[in-house]
């Protein structure tokens, strides 16, 4: 049973490695640079239209996922807890989840199994996910309302997931400032 699971972990790591071979590109999104254009619809079939989106929130935090990674799941998680908050209290934040998934239903399992309640679009032919290029799962980006990526976050442990809330009230503040 344990080299069994030993076997599917194995397994599960060299699909990622394959998907991140497929996706990655030398020219992908950086700190201080313009966030490449996101397109699609979400699970609702709602159009996504990054120019509206970031005339309307003062912050994105864009999450690339996949419905296999469980520290992804993890991150969503903590993603999804954290945009409720920001809604309740008014906050002009959005939460964009971008999945990576070819098999749709694995997406959507995921999705109906933890409620997310913020935008997924389903990049299974990864149009957008080329123009980020993560080096790994997940991979978050804190854009602002300029669209220039101010953060990335290549992992889910405790302590980075809680910088993700100081970092987006301090790009609050920021835009509070500007005139």
């Amino acid at each position: 049973m344990h080299t069994q699971m030993g076997r599917v972990g194995i397994l599960l790591l060299a699909l990622q490695c394959l998907l991140l071979a497929d996706i990655a590109r030398a020219d992908g999104a950086k700190i201080n640079h313009k966030a490449p254009l996101v397109t699609g619809k979400t699970l609702q079939q709602k159009p996504i239209h990054w120019p509206t989106l970031l005339a309307r929130y003062d912050v994105i935090v864009l999450t690339i996922w996949g419905a296999w990674c469980r520290s992804c799941r993890d991150e969503l998680l903590y993603l999804d807890k954290l945009s409720q908050r920001y809604r309740q209290q008014g906050q002009s934040v959005l939460v964009l989840g971008l999945n990576v998934n070819r098999d749709r239903d694995a997406m959507r399992r995921v999705v109906r199994k933890h409620g997310f309640r913020f935008p997924i679009i389903h990049d299974f032919n990864h149009r957008v996910v080329r123009r980020y290029a993560p080096a790994t799962l997940p991979t978050t980006y804190l854009i602002d309302k300029q669209g220039i990526i101010r953060n990335l976050y290549t992992s889910s442990t405790r302590s980075e997931l809680k910088s993700y809330q100081k970092d987006i009230n301090c790009l609050l503040r920021q835009q509070r400032r500007k005139p």
